[in-house]
């Protein structure tokens, strides 16, 4: 059984492996990927600066020339003095969506009394915020207008955040958030795409052309020439999902520009690899198995692909659902989901944020769905009605 097995796996790998066209289309996403990490990631910076909910504004020492302007802006409006300041602090560690504008004690008799062009100082207001959360760097850009607008109108008697930094993400936050927001949608896709480009051919394809009737009525059982197929695809998927993988690897060094952007690639570790790498292989799995069946059933190579379309729009949906930022890591039966627990545990990875164990009961998931998969389409390989329908 084991040479049979074998047999099937080797024409597989024969037919792949001497076409250049079907080696290209198992290198070309990870090529893709990796350009499109390269090269897109400013344009789509620019596009994530969208508020997603009214931020909390705490003001201390607010002048009552600045509070109607200020507490006018479309957020939680708390104020208070300077003994507030270290409770205020404590507040913003806990919510990234919060904002503190520090005004000195007595700022407008210190502004009306400033001398432009001296060398004391102006007074300084000092605005904290989390630059990875949008609302609170929505409402940071609103302040720093409504006071540029009031130092302009006082011949620039103070300064705002001169001279240490305010912004409290630290690299590793802007790194995780944008990563955790685009890589795994773009994973998905392009392991899909490298699945689709091989199994409905070597299945759907071979019954079109009269070939996999001729392997049928040999002596050779129907769950060899299966399992000889899945183990050929399998590999294949794997490799798919290593060039994948590799590309994510070495597009990452890219995308932080060594430092440029306020990025950092120094937070992620080995134990972060090995998770993704595990997530990627085991999802390709899953994919080439669910590919494979519905290609089991098509009669053509044309009708495969269009019975695999809406499988790949419900994937890339899926996907969709790593834009809305966070992961699953409050209920872990959501790892149980096919593609769902792949994209959650890409996006825990990516963003410091997930459980090993729930990213190993993903990975488990998608092998035993993939066993199952496997197990129906020997059952469909068995049915004449479906292997030999014109």
């Amino acid at each position: 059984m084991k040479n049979n097995i074998w047999t099937i796996a080797s024409k597989e790998f024969n037919r792949f492996f001497r076409d250049k066209r079907m080696i290209m289309t198992l290198v070309m996403p990870a090529i893709v990927l990796y350009c499109t990490y390269s090269f897109l990631l400013p344009a789509v910076m620019s596009s994530m600066t969208s508020e997603k909910e009214p931020a909390t504004v705490y003001a201390v020492n607010l002048p009552d020339i600045i509070k109607k302007d200020v507490s006018a802006l479309n957020c939680t409006f708390i104020e208070g003095g300077d003994a507030d300041i270290e409770d205020y602090q404590q507040k913003l560690s806990e919510d990234e969506d919060s904002v503190m504008i520090v005004f000195p004690a007595g700022f407008i008799d210190e502004v009306n009394t400033y001398e432009a062009g001296s060398d004391k100082a102006a007074p300084n207001v000092e605005i904290y915020y989390n630059s990875v959360s949008t609302s609170a760097s929505a409402v940071y850009g609103r302040i720093v207008a409504i006071l540029d607008d009031y130092e302009s109108s006082m011949s620039n008697r103070f300064d705002i955040n001169r001279d240490i930094k305010y912004d409290l993400a630290s690299e590793e936050d802007v790194t995780g958030m944008l990563f955790s927001q685009l890589m795994p949608i773009l994973l998905m896709m392009f392991l899909f795409t490298g699945c689709m480009s091989f199994a409905p051919d070597s299945i759907a394809g071979e019954k079109e052309r009269g070939t996999i009737a001729t392997m049928l009525v040999t002596p050779i059982n129907r769950y060899e020439i299966v399992v000889g197929k899945i183990i050929a695809f399998g590999i294949i998927a794997v490799l798919s999902g290593g060039f994948t993988f590799a590309a994510v690897a070495t597009s990452i060094p890219n995308l932080v520009g060594i430092g440029a952007s306020g990025m950092s690639f120094s937070g992620y570790v080995a134990a972060d690899y090995v998770l993704l790498l595990l997530t990627i292989l085991t999802t390709a799995l899953l994919m080439i198995s669910a590919v494979s069946l519905i290609s089991a059933y098509a009669k053509t190579t044309k009708e495969a692909v269009s019975l695999v379309s809406p499988l790949m729009i419900l994937v890339i949906f899926i996907s969709m659902t790593a834009f809305q930022g966070g992961n699953a890591a409050d209920n872990s039966l959501l790892y149980l989901i096919p593609f769902y627990n792949s994209v959650q545990s890409m996006v825990g990875v990516f963003s410091y944020s997930y459980s090993a164990v729930d990213v190993l009961v993903g990975a488990a998931s998608n092998l035993v769905y993939s066993l199952v998969l496997v197990f129906a389409i020997t059952k469909m390989f068995n049915n004449e009605r479906v292997m030999f329908s014109k």
